[in-house]
């Protein structure tokens, strides 16, 4: 009997241990859930926060030279560590993060950032193109914080709070850029960037976020009032057009008011006709097969149609754009090993130095060149290709990466509101083809490919396991996320010591007081950036000094003071750290100005000390850059005007050993000669020569002369 009551008795335990087991599993359910709550919370608070990395653009937080630009580059960077960091958190709690760490987009802006970094190393600045230009920041922690960015919006964009916040705080930020875009002028201390063009493709970004919104929906009071009526029936029966309505609304309205007329043009053209498109052939393989191959031909088509514009028109800026290619494809062209690995982000600026021959007149200011530094320092800072810049920076396999962004996007877009989604990363496409991104952007950009993608499919959203292969997994995706962080975090904190440093110097030398010779000699201490601060202050002082010297009047002490210590700086950094081509120009320009700008007797014992190096600093840039014949030029001429022929023909001939077709070469040369008995038709011949090779291009000629030279031609 006892046998029996005990097997009765014994299937009777079980469902006690069951229930057991189930309460702990519940308890364990929820405490995961609430983890997971407060995880998606922290970062969405991070996606949220990031697109408002302008406000320390504005005054009276802006700081740095370039004050519209380096903060909100330390600002990004310091978005990024953080969505970093709390990728490393999610992965080590088991939030469900690896299928947004491998999701297509990621892998894609992943992969951009990894070959960045491996191809930097090929290059001449690597620290440079790892922090990337101070006018826009684009470099491998740019694509490293995009990667971040985008990978934390995947893996919160389903929790439909999170969700909310996102598109709101968006749609907030890009509503308070157009505003300021639109009432503050150019150089407002309240205008967050210099140009109002960038913000076209904020204004795409913003509407496939707004389009992929599933919980936008119309409110009951508003579908009562609308739907006696026929056609707005129709619309209120599906949230989708209410979303569609408000996405090109507010984006179409930041696009218009960007003045950015190739963005316009593209949006006005692509959107309807893919959409009639759609309604056409339908919304199947075929039509997303059609907005593929429609993204991978615009990249070419703008460039052409901007090249026909400026060639049939005489437009500027069309003609600017062209150039800029043209300096490009002759930089690729000069060295193909460029196509391998690239020059590194930030390096356009040197490229158009160097290749300075193939603009229209360096003479006068256009949107490529400029000799001074009112609007862009010196030069266009960047192909205004996007396509083109991540190939001679990254060489050949980055630009074949960024043109996979937008096709990725297109082929990864959410089936419901695919037509409007794909449209918007075709116009993408295109624009990217004739601008720039500027780092206010990127974080739009990054919660526009999460939410094109709709976040993360729920089969990838179930939560890691425990098996020994997932454990070992999350440790080594938080170790990487960590340590992405780490290094964003210090770039970040680099970006604002050296933004600071280089605002104390300027702010002292223009105060025109007494000279603070406490102030660091921070021009060495760039982290190996090649210089750029230093180049922009010494060219900055050397432009307002040389410009001073002409109408003659008189230095202050200070002035004195910071271009002797300006030069001797920039001489050091370029004999002993790694230096841009921008700051080794400094070495002959600042004495071209010294010899031939810069009267004053403050300056004369200078001139005894660097006058006599002038030479040898012309002919150490002519050997880096043996394209530049017009750097010779101010040296050549002074020789020839003060009388020393000898001394102008020797270093003439030495040039003409290089190059006997170098024309500044021709010119002096000529010159000197043409007055002797001995050599007077070698000179009058080399002077003809030298019109024949394109001096007028770099020296004006005065009409008596032109006459003089036509008349030598005809006898």
């Amino acid at each position: 009997m006892s046998s029996k009551l005990q097997a009765i008795d014994t299937p009777a335990a079980e469902p006690a241990e069951d229930d057991e087991a189930l309460r702990g599993r519940l308890v364990a359910t929820r405490s995961g859930d609430r983890t997971e709550g407060i995880l998606a919370a922290f970062g969405g608070t991070i996606i949220c926060l990031s697109f408002f990395i302008f406000v320390p653009a504005l005054q009276p937080l802006a700081f740095g030279i370039w004050y519209q630009s380096e903060p909100v580059i330390a600002a990004l960077f310091a978005c990024g560590g953080a969505a970093t960091i709390c990728l490393a958190a999610m992965t080590m709690l088991g939030y469900p993060v690896s299928g947004a760490l491998t999701h297509p987009l990621t892998l894609v802006t992943g992969a951009l950032a990894l070959w960045s970094a491996i191809a930097s190393l090929a290059v001449p600045l690597p620290a440079r193109s790892l922090i990337g230009p101070p006018q826009t920041g684009e470099g491998v922690l740019w694509q490293v914080a995009l990667t971040a960015l985008t990978a934390l919006t995947l893996a919160v964009w389903q929790k439909r709070l999170v969700r909310r916040a996102i598109v709101v705080s968006a749609a907030v930020s890009g509503a308070i850029l157009m505003g300021l875009n639109i009432s503050e002028p150019i150089g407002s201390p309240w205008r967050p960037v210099y140009w109002p063009e960038f913000a076209a493709i904020l204004g795409l970004f913003l509407i496939a976020i707004v389009t992929s919104d599933t919980s936008l929906r119309w409110p009951p009071a508003v579908a009562r009032l609308l739907a006696p009526l026929p056609l707005a029936r129709r619309l209120c029966a599906s949230p989708g057009g209410l979303r569609v309505a408000a996405a090109l609304l507010l984006g179409g309205a930041i696009v218009v008011t960007s003045s950015n007329k190739t963005a316009i043009g593209i949006f006005a053209l692509v959107i309807p006709g893919l959409a009639a498109l759609s309604w056409l052939t339908g919304t199947g393989k075929i039509w997303r097969a059609a907005t593929v191959a429609a993204a991978s031909a615009i990249i070419f088509a703008v460039p052409a149609g901007m090249y026909w514009l400026g060639k049939s028109y005489s437009l500027e800026s069309p003609l600017s754009r062209w150039e800029m290619i043209r300096v490009a494809l002759e930089a690729l062209r000069a060295d193909p090993w460029l196509l391998l690995h690239g020059s590194g982000w930030g390096s356009y600026n040197d490229i158009l130095y160097r290749f300075l021959e193939h603009v229209r007149d360096i003479r006068v200011d256009s949107e490529t060149w400029q000799p001074s530094l009112d609007i862009m320092g010196g030069g266009a800072f960047h192909t205004h290709n996007s396509y083109l810049e991540a190939t001679i920076s990254t060489g050949l396999p980055g630009g074949l990466l960024l043109l996979a962004l937008p096709v990725t996007a297109i082929l990864c877009a959410r089936r419901r509101s695919h037509v409007v989604l794909c449209a918007v990363w075709v116009v993408v496409a295109g624009l990217l083809a004739a601008w720039f991104t500027l780092p206010e952007a990127v974080p739009f950009q990054a919660a526009a490919l999460a939410a094109t993608a709709g976040g993360l499919p729920r089969t990838s959203r179930s939560r890691d396991g425990h098996s020994p292969a997932n454990h070992y997994k999350r440790f080594l995706h938080a170790g990487v996320a960590a340590l992405a962080g780490l290094v964003l975090v210090t770039a970040s904190v680099m970006t604002v010591r050296l933004a600071l440093d280089a605002q104390r110097v300027l702010a002292n030398m223009r105060t025109g007081g007494a000279v603070d010779r406490s102030l660091p000699p921070w021009l060495l201490s760039d982290h190996g950036q090649g210089g750029m601060h230093l180049w922009w202050l010494t060219l900055d002082l050397t432009n307002r000094l040389a410009a001073k010297g002409r109408t003659g009047a008189a230095f202050t002490a200070s002035e004195v003071y910071w271009f002797e210590a300006l030069m001797r700086a920039v001489d050091r950094h370029v004999a002993e750290l790694p230096s841009s081509i921008r700051l080794k120009s400094l070495t002959v320009i600042m004495r071209d100005e010294l010899a031939t700008e810069m009267g004053d007797p403050q300056f004369d014992r200078l001139r005894e000390w660097e006058i006599p190096t002038w030479s040898q600093k012309v002919m150490m840039l002519r050997q880096e850059m043996p394209e530049r014949t017009d750097l010779a030029a101010p040296f050549l001429g002074t020789l020839v005007q003060s009388q020393n022929t000898a001394v102008a023909i020797n270093f003439g001939n030495e040039l003409l050993l290089r190059n006997p077709n170098d024309p500044v070469a021709l010119w002096f040369t000529g010159i000197a000669m043409a007055p002797t008995a001995e050599w007077g038709n070698l000179g009058q011949a080399r002077m003809l020569r030298a019109v024949d090779a394109g001096i007028e291009r770099l020296i004006p000629l005065a009409p008596d002369v032109r006459k003089m030279l036509h008349d030598l031609r005809r006898d």
